[in-house]
């Protein structure tokens, strides 16, 4: 796929592939056109070829014309099937390490997906070429086709999650109706309950009761309830009061007779907690198993610095295991939007002070913790891709990305690369009983694909009375 050069100007938008591409007017003097992609994955590649003036520095028509405050806009005609969503994710390679440049969600009004790139590199990624002094720049377009949640008439639900086969590991349908639910919750004795969480949703997460841990399925003998809620911008007591509602409707309220656990993930357990440890008409929960939770706070308050950095890593290859079913479409789906931080997982929030000094409520606690130093990735190898990446990271201006990981990853402290061990620790102290605490080489967002996590937790459930 190639097209000839077009004009980019201030006044004139740049039509490609069909006109199934544009580029919106820009002061940028370039020329644009479409190139056969050099990445496997791209679906697209863009070339822009900085005219002489602009390639001799960042001025008002050069690479610097491209800014936060005037970025490059993108926008790619697409028609995802019925119940899907699409992310369009731009980057570019640099000293051969993909990064991010920027990302786009699609619009079911105008059917289009558009992304902006705020800034463009100023390095290897602008080669010379031929024997002109221009410079060109390729950028590569990624469609990233997605289930959508379903959760846009409802900002929470509880429902029986339904699967294709006994042996399926992802849930292929959510039961909602109240009536049915709470028909099948009197007509059970132990009752789980998946909360996922800041980032995912429990189709996977729930596709964990049906794995066979020496024969068996994991969720063998339980009921299995599913919690999905809108997380990146409802605060934690709200998700917990919704949730109490919720349960009270199907049979789950203050005096209720089932034993229920709570299986929480990431900020998961906080909600759990909340509805446990603050909410006055709280369902009797007989343990609260939680993994990777920041009790004491996390990284994961910069939500965007957190994933750009997770996204780069996916792309790179470099990511540890399979992102427990989110993947890029996620990823890229996150920073599309307008979510900077998420205040209440910083350490010093009042939401989390709320619960360090919230009254024990006697209730077993559970902790899996991730560890990733136990997985053999190290920094002494200057030619791994993982130190190319950060190095590159660094050269352009992405410091804050690269010393995230730096630390998180690869830090003295043990961590799931969000969560400390330290922050899953952190409950008051005094508490009867005390929370067990189990540790698991895998990192934050695979917790229900490690076979010794999921391990743990069929042992956990196979256990008669406190762990």
């Amino acid at each position: 796929m190639k097209s000839l050069p077009q004009p980019l100007g201030p006044r004139q938008t740049v039509e490609l592939k069909g006109g199934r591409l544009r580029v919106l007017p820009h002061a940028l003097l370039a020329a644009v056109s479409l190139e056969p992609p050099l990445t496997p994955d791209a679906d697209l590649a863009l070339r822009i070829d900085l005219l002489a003036d602009a390639a001799a520095g960042p001025d008002a028509t050069g690479i610097g014309a491209v800014s936060p405050t005037h970025p490059l806009q993108l926008e790619l005609a697409a028609a995802p099937a019925a119940g899907q969503g699409e992310e369009l994710l731009a980057y570019t390679r640099e000293q051969g390490i993909l990064l991010p440049l920027g990302y786009g969600r699609f619009d079911p009004d105008s059917r289009w997906a558009h992304v902006d790139i705020p800034v463009l590199p100023e390095s290897e990624a602008l080669a010379r070429e031929g024997s002109g002094s221009g410079r060109s720049l390729r950028i590569f377009l990624r469609e990233l086709v997605y289930d959508r949640l379903r959760l846009e008439q409802e900002p929470a639900r509880l429902a029986l999650p339904r699967f294709a086969s006994p042996q399926a590991l992802e849930v292929s349908e959510y039961e909602v109706d109240v009536a049915q639910i709470r028909e099948q919750v009197a007509a059970a004795t132990q009752i789980l309950l998946f909360i996922h969480g800041v980032i995912g949703n429990t189709r996977t997460m729930a596709g964990t009761v049906n794995r066979l841990v020496d024969g068996q399925a994991l969720g063998a003998g339980f009921l299995v309830l599913t919690f999905d809620y809108e997380n990146l911008n409802t605060p934690i007591r709200d998700i917990a009061a919704t949730l109490r509602s919720k349960l009270t409707a199907v049979g789950l309220g203050r005096q209720h007779d089932k034993a229920l656990t709570l299986i929480a993930h990431s900020m998961g357990g906080l909600v759990a907690r909340w509805l446990i440890e603050k909410e006055a008409a709280a369902p009797p929960v007989s343990r609260l198993i939680m993994l990777g939770v920041p009790n004491g706070g996390s990284p994961l308050q910069h939500i965007r610095q957190w994933t750009q950095g997770l996204l780069t890593l996916t792309l790179n290859g470099i990511a540890l295991v399979k992102l427990a079913g989110l993947g890029l479409p996620v990823l890229a789906g996150i920073l599309a939007r307008d979510y900077d931080t998420l205040d209440e997982l910083a350490p010093d929030s009042a939401t989390l002070q709320a619960l360090y000094t919230a009254p024990d409520p006697q209730v077993p606690y559970v902790m899996i913790a991730g560890d990733t130093r136990t997985l053999g990735i190290v920094l002494d190898d200057r030619d791994s891709p993982l130190n190319r990446l950060l190095s590159v990271l660094k050269q352009q201006g992405r410091q804050a990305v690269a010393d995230l990981f730096t630390r998180n990853l690869f830090g003295d402290e043990p961590n799931d690369i969000a969560v400390a061990h330290s922050s899953m620790r952190h409950l008051a102290p005094g508490r009867q009983p005390a929370m067990t605490f189990y540790v698991t080489d895998c990192d934050h967002l695979s917790y229900f694909e490690h076979l010794p996590a999921i391990e743990r937790l069929a042992r956990l459930l196979r256990e008669q009375g406190s762990p």
